[in-house]
C-alpha cells in the first residue's frame, strides 16, 4: 500500500453547536449568579449558581474534548496487492480508478 496523501481533520456531528449552547448557558448562569449574590448577598445562592455553572461547563468540555483528541484521519492510497491490505487498521471509503480513499479504524 502506497500512501499518496493524508487528510487529518477534526470531525463534528453537531458537537460544536452543543458546546456553544452549553457554554452560553454557563455564561448566563454565571452572570445571573453574580447579579443575584450582589443583591441578596446570599451564600447559598452563590453555591447553587456555581454548581449549575460548573455542570454546564463540564457538559460543554465533555462534548469538545473527544473531537480534539480523536481527529479523523484519511489517506489516498494505491493498493498494489489487495491481500496485503490490513482490514483491521483501515477501512475503504471510496475508490477512484486505482486510487482508494481509506480511513483509519480506532
Amino acid at each position: 500500500m502506497e500512501i499518496l496523501y493524508t487528510y487529518s481533520y477534526m470531525h463534528s456531528n453537531g458537537g460544536d453547536l452543543l458546546f456553544g449552547i452549553f457554554g452560553a448557558l454557563a455564561g448566563i448562569v454565571i452572570f445571573l449568579g453574580i447579579i443575584a449574590t450582589r443583591k441578596n448577598n446570599s451564600r447559598a445562592e452563590n453555591i447553587v449558581f456555581s454548581i449549575v455553572a460548573m455542570i454546564f461547563l463540564f457538559a460543554s468540555l465533555s462534548i469538545l474534548v473527544p473531537t480534539i483528541t480523536h481527529p479523523k484521519i484519511e489517506h489516498d492510497v494505491v493498493i498494489k496487492e489487495m491481500r496485503k491490505f490490513d482490514t483491521n487498521k483501515y477501512q475503504i471509503i471510496e475508490q477512484k480508478g486505482k486510487v482508494f480513499k481509506v480511513k483509519e479504524i480506532r
